[in-house]
């Protein structure tokens, strides 16, 4: 299992259509990676020493794209086979990131 501060709890939800959630464990982690046809399941060390944050994007329930964050800063936004997003959804991640995920991390919510 995963072991996350209750802020980083906090965050996890829905915005514009998209939930946004932190993996468990590292199976979970490990299907994510075989959905989306990559190598997310390298990251587990990353997560389990707080040097990454891994939030899975869900629509219609279905998961269909990752973020990694590293210092506060998205580093890595994908979808399938590392494709890039278009840019309707990665407004709405954006927007995400300075209208929730901030707030919250800063404590301003």
């Amino acid at each position: 299992m995963f072991v996350y501060s209750d802020t980083l709890m906090d965050i996890q939800g829905v915005k514009e259509n998209i939930e946004y959630r932190l993996p468990l464990n590292n199976e979970e982690l490990y299907n994510w990676g075989g959905l989306l046809h990559n190598c997310l399941f390298s990251y587990s060390h990353h997560i389990s020493n707080n040097r990454s944050t891994i939030f899975g994007l869900f629509i219609d329930d279905m998961f269909r794209y990752v973020i990694e964050i590293q210092k506060n800063r998205i580093v890595q936004v994908s979808a399938a086979y590392n494709k890039p997003l278009d840019e309707a959804v990665r407004g709405k991640i954006d927007r995400w990131y300075k209208e929730v995920y901030l707030p919250i991390l800063w404590g301003l919510c």
